[in-house]
Order: structure tokens, then sequence, then C-alpha cells
């Protein structure tokens, strides 16, 4: 009974935090973004992209839109199956299995960059997905662990940050 109540109280202090790595990763990104934008902003018209204005607010509104569309459905999704600690195949993670982080690295950080309208800026959503590849393996390493071989399943059909075209489907 010890020995039980011992091993379930290290699982629930071993559960990774609803937030997953993205606290981490925007500790990281901070001061980079900081750095661009200042830098921007010094150099200021020295970076602006050579296209009409209009068409790159268009394009950022548009990211920005798809990206928030992307980030609602994956939260709506997680926060039911975080709880109840299940695996979410279905939906976006259908699709992708870390849309949350897709959402931003794919989508609203290059519509905010489009809106700013500044090359020196694409290194942001560039370096995001840098940080990304390095800190994702503490969760997948979790979902491993805790999922195993329907996890690893999912893991070899599914693109992490890349929509794949076609619907997982699970085993």
């Amino acid at each position: 009974m010890v020995k039980n109540l011992t091993e379930k109280s290290f699982k629930v202090s071993k559960k990774m935090t609803i937030w997953g790595i993205g606290p981490k990763m925007i500790l990281i990104l901070f001061p980079f973004i900081v750095f661009f934008l200042i830098l921007h902003f010094i150099c200021f018209p020295a970076f602006i992209i050579p296209i009409n204005y209009i068409y790159m607010i268009i394009t950022g509104v548009i990211l920005i839109l798809i990206g928030a569309i992307i980030y609602i459905k994956s939260v709506l999704l997680i926060n039911k199956a975080y709880f109840a600690s299940e695996l979410v195949t279905t939906g976006v993670y259908g699709y992708m299995r870390h849309p949350l982080y897709s959402a931003f690295i794919l989508f609203i950080s290059p519509g905010i960059v489009c809106i700013f309208n500044s090359w020196i800026l694409f290194f942001i959503p560039i370096l995001h997905y840098i940080i990304f590849r390095v800190l994702i393996k503490q969760e997948e390493n979790y979902c491993l662990e805790n999922f195993g071989e329907k996890y690893a399943h999912y893991k070899n059909s599914v693109h992490a940050i890349f929509p794949k075209l076609r619907k997982y489907k699970p085993l």
C-alpha cells in the first residue's frame, strides 16, 4: 500500500504542466525578440521589405487569423485531454503533433513580422523553430513515457509542426 502511494505521488509530481515547454521557449526567445526589434527600429527603414505595405498587412492578418484558429482549437482539445490524462490525436492534432507551437511558429509570429514589414524580424520565427526543436524532446519523452506505443505510432505518423495533408489514423 505504501509503495503504491509513493509510485502514484511520484507520477503526479512528475506530470508535465499544461503549459509544456511553452514558458521555457518564451524565456529563451524573448531576448532575441527584443534584440531584433531594437535593431529594426535603430536601422529603420533599412530592413523594410520592398513590397506594397498593404499586401504585407493583408498577409500578416491572414496568417494571424489562421494561427489564432489553430491555437483556439488546440487549446480546447488539449485542456480536456490534459485533465483526463489522454492522448489527443483528433482535430488539429490529427494533422500535426504540436499545433499550439505550430500556430505561433508558422502563422502568428510570421504574421506579426509581416505587419512590421521588416525582413530582419523573420529571424524570430526561425529562432523560435530552432528553440522548439531543442526543447520539444522533453515533451516527446514525457508523452512516450505516459502513452507508450500509442504515442510512438502517432509520432511516426504525424509531423511535429508542419501539417500533414492526410489525417492521422489511430492503431
